[in-house]
């Protein structure tokens, strides 16, 4: 009876040390892919706050052009708490100070404060310092009068206005400021005014190709034929159809300074 065995083939030499490679070659790039994986991350992170840092910035640059604006109407101007920007995470806040090294009482020390954040709370501040000097002797309105103020047509007014009468405004025409009467005011027709109204008297907007793009605050009645597109309020009765903000008739507003 014979007997058959079946061989197992040896081994070769290099079998073993070709496992060893395939496993080194697996770590290695498993290694590899969680280390782009973390620097992946480590770039998402640091762009993230790049722009967080850029838009706390522009917060706070734009901190400082609410501050200039606000010191040129008053001189007292202190600053502001912290003041967020519509629709964004971003914020400023701003203080200032009268330089106390400055002699003349007249140097403003501007600090704004950027301050922008994630909703997860995430954030960047970043703090800009402005010195400004205020001009005691600047005129502040582009026409004043101690008595009426009448103007033509055709024209344009960009700056303030103040009277200490009544104010009647030509046809076709242009006004981007402030409006102040210690008497009546009178607009045309064709105009488009850019600005607040305030008359100890009262106001009539009535030409309905006239359109009045701020609020109106009269001692007494205002008539509207046009389009008052803030507020309306009136010591009198007002046209209150034309009024696309809130409409206060028979409400007397804050007395005008003299």
């Amino acid at each position: 009876m014979n007997v058959h065995r079946r061989l197992r083939p040896r081994p070769r030499p290099d079998d073993g040390f070709t496992l060893v490679m395939a496993v080194i070659v697996t770590a290695v790039v498993f290694t590899l892919g969680a280390s782009w994986l973390a620097y992946s991350d480590h770039e998402n992170d640091a762009s993230a706050y790049d722009r967080r840092r850029q838009q706390a910035i522009d917060a706070a640059n734009a901190g400082l052009v609410v501050a200039d604006a606000a010191l040129a109407r008053n001189g007292g101007y202190a600053g502001t708490t912290i003041t967020s920007f519509s629709g964004g995470n971003a914020q400023y806040e701003t203080t200032v100070v009268v330089d106390p090294t400055d002699p003349t009482g007249f140097r403003r020390i501007i600090t704004s404060t950027g301050h922008a954040q994630t909703e997860s709370g995430a954030g960047a501040r970043r703090t800009v310092r402005q010195v400004v000097e205020l001009d005691p002797l600047g005129f502040q309105y582009a026409m004043f009068s101690e008595s009426a103020i009448v103007t033509g047509s055709s024209a344009g007014v960009v700056g303030d206005m103040y009277a200490n009468g009544t104010i009647r405004l030509g046809n076709s025409q242009d006004y981007v400021g402030n409006i102040y009467t210690q008497g009546d005011l009178v607009t045309g027709s064709n105009q488009q005014i850019t600005g607040d109204v305030i008359a100890t008297g009262s106001i009539s907007v009535s030409s309905t190709s006239t359109t009045l793009a701020g609020s109106a605050f009269a001692g007494g009645n205002i008539t509207t034929g046009g389009t008052i597109q803030n507020d309306a309020q009136a010591g009198g009765t007002i046209g209150c159809s034309k009024v696309h903000g809130t409409c206060s008739p028979g409400s007397l507003p804050a007395g005008l300074p003299v």
